[in-house]
């Protein structure tokens, strides 16, 4: 697995930097999703997650990324670095 999400952050990194977060309207809501999905698997590159929350938030607040995305996406940095989740329930 750890292989295979290295080769994700390659993808994902030229992409960025390329292109910068790519939204809906550039790959359409399956492939925004499927980004999303990689990028979630990237806890190896957490700086690199850290820095792509920041640009998904950007994407949602102009409707090119899906909100609950986004928001399972915050809580599992949270998570990571050793915070509370703030959108998902906490487990109790």
């Amino acid at each position: 697995m750890h292989s295979v999400d290295s080769i994700n952050f390659v993808f994902l990194k030229e992409t960025v930097e390329k292109h910068g977060f790519p939204g809906i309207s550039i790959i359409g809501s399956s492939g925004a999703r499927k980004f999303w999905l990689l990028i979630q698997h990237q806890d190896l590159n957490p700086e690199f997650k850290k820095q792509l929350l920041v640009l998904m938030r950007v994407a949602v607040e102009q409707k090119e990324a899906n909100a609950s995305d986004y928001a399972y996406l915050y809580d599992r940095v949270c998570v990571n670095s050793g915070n509370l989740q703030l959108f998902g329930a906490c487990p109790s």
